[in-house]
């Protein structure tokens, strides 16, 4: 029974997501000549949606230092990626006028692809680095020119256990070309919550989500990228719970079910 109502519940969300897509797709395409008024249309709706699913979810949420959100704007906000739960978090909590960074592929996800590749916000191919390393040059001086914020899921991929995964740079490349601040947005038990390819979310799981001190990136460099990088991964790791810390590469993961 619980599970039915579980996968009744995503269904739901599932269908307002759709029902919200339809008229999102006619107000972005009056607004095609303007890419910043298509973010902030987007954002709106991003927000919407996230709030929506979010509550539909049943989750018990703690929301820590929500208040720096909308202290550091426009901002760089990253954050740790282990179920769509946490995507539709920072949906729902980045502030208005914040666009996104994600992989190509989700063009293929039916009417939330379309609405994403009308919105203005960028999407990247991973396995072509120039193209991927220009598209966020691009993104940079877009953002710059808007004075908007920007929402990326540094890790690449998601984690199948919740455990962190190694930071991708493309967020500290675009913190340089920007110097927008860097705010750390830590995600704790989505993945328990609602799994990676599951199709149920359980209901009155415990989600903590804890917005970090903003980082300054005026004074970061080329040349200590790595230690800069290292640095926001440290951020994650004081935040995250002991089954959320990454292991040793060279050893097995005890929670990985496969």
């Amino acid at each position: 029974m619980a599970f039915a109502l579980n996968v009744l519940r995503v269904s739901v969300g599932l269908l307002c997501v759709g029902a919200l897509s339809l008229p999102a797709l006619a107000v972005l395409l009056v607004l095609l000549p303007s890419r910043r008024a298509r973010v902030y249309a987007i954002s709106a709706w991003a927000k919407t949606v996230g709030w929506l699913c979010v509550r539909l979810s049943g989750v018990r949420l703690e929301i820590v230092g929500r208040e720096r959100l909308r202290a550091a704007r426009p901002a760089i906000f990253v954050c740790n990626h282990a179920s769509l739960l946490d995507v539709l978090l920072v949906m729902w909590l980045t502030p208005f006028g914040t666009t996104a960074v994600a992989k190509k592929e989700i063009l293929w996800v039916p009417l939330v692809g379309l609405v994403y590749a009308l919105s203005g916000s960028l999407r990247i191919d991973r396995g072509d680095r120039p193209r991927a390393v220009a598209a966020m040059a691009a993104q940079a001086r877009f953002l710059r020119r808007g004075g908007l914020s920007v929402a990326i899921w540094p890790e690449g991929t998601r984690s199948r256990t919740g455990r962190l995964l190694p930071l991708k740079k493309g967020f500290a490349h675009l913190a340089l070309q920007t110097r927008l601040p860097v705010v750390p947005v830590v995600v704790s038990g989505a993945h328990r919550a609602w799994r990676v390819g599951g199709f149920s979310i359980r209901e009155g799981a415990r989600v903590k989500v804890e917005i970090g001190a903003p980082i300054p990136t005026e004074g970061w460099s080329r040349e200590r990228l790595d230690e800069q990088v290292e640095a926001v991964a440290r951020v994650f790791r004081a935040l995250l719970p002991p089954d959320q810390q990454p292991v040793d590469p060279a050893a097995p993961d005890p929670t990985d079910p496969r």
